[in-house]
């Protein structure tokens, strides 16, 4: 039996329920905006939601400012913008614990924030309701 339950976690995603430790939903989903931004405290550490590979990082003046994706597999991919300052690189495997960067405002921000986007098979999904189906958590302002 306990053989059973550990063969079923490991198979598991290990998953980060909040990208950003404190953080408040700043702006949600819609068809012209299609991630959420989670106000918070610049210079705060960024984690991934999964495991996964860095396939690119960019530095901008516009749209997303710094920012970095994710390859997660099995058809997921997330973007992660507006860093102040970006630590991971291309091609660097990350767990859920790694540090992409900080919390910052570059680009076309109004204030230090993360914005995060979520696609599944090449179609961008509402990153609320991705942890609410995908792993049972809600994804709550924690301030």
């Amino acid at each position: 039996r306990w053989l059973r339950r550990a063969r079923r976690a490991r198979r598991r995603p290990r998953i980060r329920t909040r990208p950003v430790d404190s953080f408040a939903v700043s702006q949600g989903y819609n068809f012209f905006h299609p991630g959420i931004d989670m106000a918070a405290i610049k210079g705060s550490p960024v984690y991934p939601i999964m495991e996964g590979q860095v396939i690119s990082v960019d530095h901008g003046r516009f749209g997303y400012g710094n920012y970095v994706t994710i390859d997660h597999g099995s058809g997921f991919k997330s973007l992660y913008a507006h860093f102040a300052k970006i630590e991971a690189k291309v091609g660097e495997k990350v767990d859920k614990d790694s540090i992409l960067g900080l919390v910052g405002s570059t680009g076309w921000s109004t204030g230090p924030h993360l914005h995060l986007q979520i696609s599944q098979e090449g179609r961008w999904v509402n990153p609320k309701t991705f942890f609410e189906s995908y792993f049972g958590k809600k994804l709550a302002s924690t301030r």
